[in-house]
């Protein structure tokens, strides 16, 4: 899911700085839910071959509905609701695209959620608190990351 902001956000055609593109992706997480993404592109400039990029994220989160089907899950989610935290630095990131390689350089993508869900489980109903905080980092190079060991 984190790594839909840096995949397919090359706008068509050239950008000013200032510029910004959407994409929306639906992420079906089957008998847990959906998840809505929106993400808002900016293009911040260029230096050399690398263009900066600011990326924000919209995170609609739908339950599951009564027939949930799927995959067999200990429990059902009777109902949910999850937010993204409204502070500044969350539901933020930043990528910088190499014009040159046609690929990511880098992208560092932060999403923050709380919530809650019922749940269903065995008959009984239990209410669950969520927080998720999650960071997506990237980094892509020529050569490999690998450091290999010294021979003898």
């Amino acid at each position: 899911m984190m790594a839909d902001p840096t995949f397919g956000m090359v706008p068509q055609g050239a950008k000013k700085v200032g510029d910004q593109w959407k994409r929306n992706v639906k992420l079906s997480l089957g008998p847990l839910g959906t998840y809505d993404n929106n993400y808002t592109y900016t293009y911040k400039g260029k230096t050399g071959d690398v263009a900066d990029i600011d990326v924000a994220v919209a995170l609609t989160y739908l339950p599951p509905g009564p027939d949930q089907g799927g995959e067999t899950l200990p429990f059902k989610i009777k109902e949910g609701k999850i937010e993204q935290a409204k502070d500044a630095k969350s539901n933020t990131g930043s990528i910088k695209f190499n014009t040159k390689t046609g690929r990511i350089d880098s992208a560092n993508v932060s999403v923050k959620m709380t919530g809650t869900l019922k749940l269903d489980i065995g008959g009984s109903t239990t209410d669950v608190t969520l927080t998720q905080d999650q960071t997506t980092e990237l980094k892509t190079q020529d050569k490999t990351f690998i450091v290999e060991g010294k021979k003898n």
